[in-house]
């Protein structure tokens, strides 16, 4: 199986297809359509059983301290200012797709599960996990501090002129995935809950 993103910006009201282009906007973002299209190639080529997904954001417990999600939690423990990316209005908030490792898994489990789905069917092809909820990053972090009974504290930041290809949202159309029977067994809300309070329990793991 490899992953690999194909997403559209959320501010144009269009959601990504599995089989729509690609058109990377940067080179990490190229490094991933790369990746799956060589793993496509070993399939088309050698008949290798492949399935390829694009996932949107991913959250859980354990996850590498710079990520946007443990970086918040710490530093709304630690009562210091929380940097939110934005447009260069430093209106608007970067927005996302979000959901939970354990859900990217059990996406993953249930499209080579032949009890699940049709081998048939699915090897060979592409499917999206889009987020289980789309939030802009003040959002999550509003979220993330109720959770934790801390105030907020942030800034809005101009991000993507410092940065460029580095797009202000993204959407994935999970309708294929969805019409295969596919359904999350566990909210947004509740995973996300869960990963703060065990960040809070796990201090070792923060960078505040």
């Amino acid at each position: 199986i490899s992953r690999s993103s194909s997403a559209s910006r959320m501010s144009d009201g269009i959601s990504f297809r599995e089989r729509d282009p690609y058109r990377s906007r940067n080179p990490y973002a190229a490094t991933k359509a790369g990746a799956a299209e060589l793993a496509q190639s070993y399939h088309n080529t050698f008949g290798v059983p492949v399935i390829t997904t694009h996932s949107m954001n991913v959250i859980g417990e354990r996850q590498s301290p710079e990520k946007f999600v443990p970086l918040v939690i710490g530093k709304v423990l630690a009562g210091q200012v929380v940097t939110i990316h934005a447009d260069p209005t430093r209106v608007h908030p970067a927005r996302r797709g979000y959901l939970h490792a354990r859900n990217v898994y059990n996406a993953i489990d249930f499209l080579i599960d032949p009890r699940c789905c049709n081998p048939a069917r699915v090897i060979g092809d592409r499917f999206n996990i889009p987020g289980d909820v789309e939030l802009d990053c003040l959002e999550l972090a509003e979220k993330i501090a109720a959770i934790l009974d801390r105030p907020l504290r942030y800034e809005l930041v101009d991000y993507h002129s410092s940065r460029p290809g580095h797009d202000l949202a993204y959407r994935l159309d999970g309708s294929r995935l969805a019409g295969l029977g596919f359904r999350q067994p566990v909210t947004f809300d509740r995973s996300l809950e869960k990963t703060v309070l065990w960040f809070r329990d796990h201090p070792e793991w923060l960078v505040m």
